[in-house]
């Protein structure tokens, strides 16, 4: 299993094969043999030189204690770093959706406003199509960031009414 490991800014890549070897990005290699000492602490002995810190967590990030110097610590596997990269693309992407009239009608009200939040399956819009009043339901939660029609406004089938996200 592939690790990576960063530590105040500087990141390394660890790979675990029966013993622990650490890999930097510049393709250096390293052997540590890692023994607990106790509960927290930790003899790590790197090439021929030992180490003894310690690791804690606290309000749920990791850090590192070692001659008195405490560095934030990130552990991430293969998997969790795949979901920390998505959860960034996600924010740098926000989704949204645009609402599409289902079919030809006339917008007989608006029940939300720009900026509004809306949750999924909250009506947004009225839509009246052969004498019937149809409400038109938000596909997810979000904001209303953009109404594009009016009131008693006629529309076409899939035509953009409004945007939220």
């Amino acid at each position: 299993m592939k690790y990576t490991v960063s530590l105040n800014g500087q990141e390394f890549n660890l790979r675990v094969t029966g013993f622990l070897e650490i890999q930097t990005d510049s393709g250096a290699r390293q052997t540590i043999d890692l023994v607990p000492l106790d509960a927290n602490r930790y003899s790590a002995i790197i090439g021929t030189k030992s180490y003894v810190f310690e690791l804690f967590t606290e309000n749920g990030e990791k850090f590192l204690v070692y001659k008195n110097h405490t560095l934030p610590l990130l552990i991430e596997d293969e998997h969790d770093r795949l979901v920390s990269h998505m959860k960034q693309v996600n924010k740098d992407h926000p989704t949204g959706a645009d609402v599409k009239s289902p079919m030809p009608g006339l917008i007989s009200r608006i029940l939300v406003s720009e900026g509004e939040i809306v949750k999924k399956g909250q009506a947004v819009l009225v839509l009246e199509a052969m004498k019937m009043e149809n409400e038109v339901k938000s596909p997810l939660a979000g904001q209303v960031s953009r109404i594009a029609v009016s009131e008693k406004q006629n529309v076409e089938k899939n035509d953009f009414l409004l945007r939220i996200g």
